[in-house]
């Protein structure tokens, strides 16, 4: 009933976090908020609004967190305002992606990680917090592992987000419109799902910077282009990790991903050729872009297993069988929709060594906190991101003798040369593509005049793409020009100035204040000049260039860089050491069993695309575990 000279709406939802703002405008006023009270006993988000004067019929529109519902306005009849509460709930409002996690646990998420029967209450030997390339990694190698009373260790994986898909988005059927000009089919689906959390800072506006909570992280939204790091893009890194990754985890990771450089067909090596003979590109070196997609199966006579993802990997863990019929790995555990909010640690008396004792995490399915221990001798992993996991760091205080948790977050500029290739010229073709790295001819560990990976992609309507039906390839014939690309990705060194700190008001939602690395005028000059080469000699029309927004395809890093010793380069901080967050083996300094991996220990933005590393470097932590 209406209270006075109000009326009363009530929201009530099982998919919006709780701790989300929620607000409502009316047409009395569209640009006014009217703030809802959260009911946690009702689940159930309520406002008070001033009734019309004269009273007339009310329409409205729910807002989460200043997004405004997908539907149509709701309508009260004045008539009606008396009636109330005026009740509405998820099958009347619904809100697009963007800024929250939708709760839902469908029936293989049910299957595969949430049954009952596994005991939970025991402590954990390995705790990690997130699901994506350095988490589930980390969980897929930590399975097979045995503890000191010879069983396999019990891992507990907390995922804050739910289960999106089964599997990497470029194994499944992909968006095309029709006479598309480019369509970026193999992770588009990445710009439905991607969260926009963050808060910027003194007026900072980071993009695309965005956090993917889902299982298997952002490895289910990424472009599967997997280079190795060159030793000059280690120059920041500690000796002894560049020594391990080149020497034996790269190619492991490899094995794992499945990178494999493209078939060489006769298209793709004729562009490569072009490249490699280009009189104006003699400084660089080309070859044919690796990939972690798999071009036949794993083994002879397999099935093609697509995309690499880490969905797939845990759900292949959890699929596999022991000779009894039971399942293999019963003490992985992994736990969707549970929001990690902090650690718990303690410190020793005499030396002040910090040791992880639980993990407190929230389950947004049920609004109950849960804590889960840590075995004696265990460990606890924060691979939540480069924007996460200092948040976490920060609300577990943990020990940070440099300040440098949160800070330095930087994202490589991304260069985009876009242009088109005429049906008149002789690299036009409606069938075919081809994907070309091109990198430095220098070697060594200076940092060359040229900090960059430049990929050549031909036919973008194609590369990397999958078809269900054949007809939808031969739709794309008949086009009068050809879209191709060019997309330089710079080193980049971390950035002083930026940072990301938590939101005093929201569970772990960042606020984050980021500027973007500089781009030194001869190094632009050097892309223009090796655009204008390819483009020239390909028969190409160019197209307006643009650097990619900051954070566009997640490779933000450096929130909990690794330190390293003062020989392996930087300025040292007087003892022994250049400043950081983790040490070699990615354990944070004055602890003895919190480690990170993630892209936040990078102590730089390589121009490498991160992925391959950083599944490497969580192989090489999962045997440091072991050991």
């Amino acid at each position: 009933m209406p209270d006075g000279d109000t009326y009363t709406l009530v929201y009530r939802s099982i998919t919006v976090p709780d701790d989300s703002r929620m607000t409502v405008r009316t047409n009395a006023n569209w640009e006014l908020d009217v703030d809802c009270t959260y009911d946690a006993r009702n689940r159930q988000w309520q406002a008070s609004v001033p009734l019309p004067q004269p009273l007339v019929d009310v329409e409205l529109k729910f807002m989460l967190e200043g997004q405004y519902q997908r539907d149509p306005n709701l309508r009260i009849a004045a008539a009606d305002l008396a009636t109330g509460p005026h009740i509405f709930d998820d099958r009347s409002v619904l809100f697009p992606a963007g800024n929250w996690t939708p709760i839902d646990v469908p029936l293989p998420a049910r299957t595969f990680f949430d049954n009952a029967n596994e005991d939970e209450g025991a402590p954990f030997d390995v705790i990690v917090v997130g699901s994506g390339a350095g988490g589930g990694t980390l969980a897929h190698a930590l399975a097979e592992q045995r503890n000191a009373q010879g069983r396999f260790k019990r891992v507990l994986v907390l995922e804050s987000g739910n289960y999106l898909f089964p599997t990497h988005v470029g194994n499944l059927p992909r968006r095309e419109a029709e006479r598309s000009q480019t369509s970026r089919g193999i992770w588009d689906l990445y710009y439905d799902y991607r969260l926009l959390r963050w808060t910027g800072a003194d007026d900072a506006d980071p993009q695309g910077v965005s956090q993917t909570l889902n299982l298997g992280g952002r490895t289910i939204f990424w472009g599967a282009l997997a280079p190795r790091m060159k030793d000059w893009e280690f120059a920041a890194w500690p000796a002894e990790v560049a020594r391990d990754l080149r020497g034996r985890w790269y190619e492991r990771a490899e094995h794992l991903m499945r990178v494999s450089k493209l078939s060489p067909s006769a298209y793709q090596s004729r562009v490569r050729s072009l490249l490699q003979n280009l009189p104006d590109l003699t400084g660089y070196s080309h070859v044919d872009a690796p990939v972690a997609t798999d071009f036949g199966g794993t083994a002879p006579n397999t099935m093609p297993a697509g995309v690499f993802s880490t969905a797939e990997l845990l759900i292949e863990r959890k699929l596999q069988l022991a000779q009894d019929g039971g399942p293999r790995y019963p003490d992985l555990l992994v736990r969707l929709n549970h929001e990690v909010t902090s650690v718990v640690l303690d410190a020793d008396a005499v030396t002040g060594v910090r040791r992880a004792r639980a993990v407190v995490a929230y389950d947004h399915r049920t609004g109950l906190e849960r804590r889960f221990a840590v075995a004696d001798g265990g460990s606890v992993v924060l691979a939540a991101g480069s924007l996460a996991t200092p948040l976490l760091a920060q609300a577990s205080g943990v020990p940070d003798p440099d300040a440098l948790v949160g800070q330095g977050l930087t994202d490589h500029p991304i260069y985009v040369v876009p242009f088109r290739v005429p049906r008149s010229s002789p690299w036009f073709t409606e069938a075919d593509s081809a994907m070309v790295l091109g990198r430095s001819a220098i070697r060594g560990a200076k940092r060359p005049a040229r900090p960059f990976n430049v990929k050549l992609a031909m036919n973008t309507r194609l590369t990397q793409s999958r078809f269900v039906e054949p007809a939808e390839f031969l739709s794309l014939a008949g086009l009068e020009t050809m879209p191709c690309e060019l997309v330089f990705l710079l080193e980049s060194p971390l950035v002083s100035s930026n940072s990301v700190s938590a939101d005093p008001n929201r569970r772990n939602r960042p606020v984050v204040s980021m500027s973007p690395a500089p781009v030194d005028d001869a190094v632009r000059a050097d892309m223009d000049a090796y655009a204008l080469a390819v483009i020239k000699a390909l028969g190409g029309e160019p197209e307006p260039a643009k650097f990619a927004p900051l954070g566009g395809v997640g490779h933000e890093a450096g929130t909990m860089r690794m330190t390293a010793n003062e020989a392996d380069g930087g300025t040292g901080n007087g003892a022994g050491r250049v400043p950081g967050v983790v040490d070699e083996q990615l354990c944070v300094l004055q602890t003895d069993n919190l480690y990170a991996c993630d892209l936040s220990v990078f102590p730089n933005s390589p121009a490498a695309n991160p992925t391959l590393t950083l599944v490497a470097l969580a192989m090489r932590l999962a045997e440091h575990l072991g050991s």
